[in-house]
């Protein structure tokens, strides 16, 4: 069995058993499913590539967050699992931390409108160059967030940290929006891992349409 982190065994669980148990404002935090992800995970230190979040809309459970095929989107997570088994790692913000999970909801939701921040992108890749790692300073650092600016629209990262803290007052790690990574986000303490999500159930031949089917389109 593999280790999610160093000390933290991986626990695989099909869809329908999470979805069972699944709560608004989960964090879904994506192994590398590609070259892209793959240079993300190792420039940000960490084995993820990409983070978004659950939410239920009626009996759907959705997956929302950013993209760079799709800018903001939400989608059922049924979908995503079926399309990445075993990619989709669960976290939860721990339950000790209350929140209002509705004032999160509506961040997540309301936050999506935009286009995907290739700016953004770029800010993480220079600041996980060696040389400026070494020598950023917090004006330097500035100067780089402003410049994303330039760009509306936001990154997978930088709109769940922005969604928790705006809607919540919970900060995941003490850096700007814009270059908190889901690396950053999954280590800092304020969530646990919970599952892996690891194959969906095909629907039986003798099942009348459920929620699990409506899912699907």
């Amino acid at each position: 069995m593999t280790d999610i982190f160093p000390g933290v065994p991986r626990v695989d669980t099909p869809y329908e058993k999470y979805r069972a148990t699944a709560q608004d404002c989960d964090l879904l935090l994506w192994s590398p499913t590609g070259w892209y992800g793959q240079m993300i995970a190792a420039a940000t230190d960490g084995p993820f590539s990409h983070i978004s979040a659950t939410l239920w809309w009626e009996d759907r459970l959705m997956n929302v967050g950013y993209d760079r095929q799709n800018g903001g989107y939400a989608s059922p997570l049924r979908n995503a699992v079926v399309q990445w088994p075993g990619r989709i790692h669960v976290f939860r913000v721990r339950e000790e931390l209350r929140f209002d999970r509705s004032r999160v909801k509506a961040r997540l939701l309301g936050d999506l409108g935009f286009p995907y921040a290739w700016s953004n992108i770029r800010t993480l890749a220079l600041l996980a160059l060696p040389f400026v790692r070494w020598f950023a300073t917090p004006y330097s650092v500035n100067r780089i967030v402003a410049a994303s600016h330039a760009t509306p629209g936001g990154i997978c990262s930088q709109h769940v940290a922005r969604s928790f803290a705006n809607g919540a007052g919970l900060r995941f790690v003490a850096k700007p929006f814009e270059v908190t990574t889901p690396n950053d986000i999954a280590s800092s303490g304020l969530c646990r891992y919970v599952c892996s999500l690891s194959q969906v159930a095909p629907p039986s031949v003798e099942q009348t349409p459920s929620a699990m089917e409506r899912e699907v389109a």
